[in-house]
């Protein structure tokens, strides 16, 4: 008796393709199980392969790893950080004097105190810078440094 001709197979990578069509979102390691079961000999890797290629020639993007999600709260910069310290402060010295009023009222005070010193400084004279040599006139020096 004459063997009947089986249907033709699928090639091992139309296989592959015609899965990955059908069931859009199966993983590398899924096609290859199922392909194996339906007499397929091929690997999770083989699979990854064929489905590389065939986006590289479809021009499509490689595939990129997801990201951690976000975060509710976004970081902080540098910035951003100094100005919630400086409103902690802020907070901190309301709370110490009893008002906002009285905490502009001492803001306003201090900020007429600096520049009462930074006048007061300017019109200081400077002491000269001493004199070269001013070391070896020291009796205790002298004797051991000049030649």
């Amino acid at each position: 008796m004459a063997r009947k001709k089986a249907a033709p197979k699928l090639s091992k990578s139309a296989a592959i393709r015609e899965y990955s069509g059908s069931h859009g979102s199966a993983k590398p390691k899924e096609i290859a199980e199922a392909l194996t079961k339906s007499g397929y000999a091929v690997t999770p890797q083989y699979v990854s392969m064929i489905l590389s290629n065939d986006r590289k020639k479809a021009g499509k993007p490689k595939r990129t790893r997801r990201t951690k999600a976000k975060s509710a709260q976004p970081k902080a910069t540098n910035k951003q950080q100094l100005a919630m310290d400086d409103l902690r402060a802020a907070k901190q010295l309301i709370q110490a004097t009893g008002s906002l009023a009285k905490a502009k009222a001492a803001l306003d005070a201090y900020a007429d105190l600096v520049s009462e010193k930074k006048a007061a400084s300017a019109v200081e004279p400077r002491l000269p810078s001493p004199e070269p040599g001013w070391l070896f006139k020291s009796r205790r020096l002298s004797s051991h440094l000049k030649p």
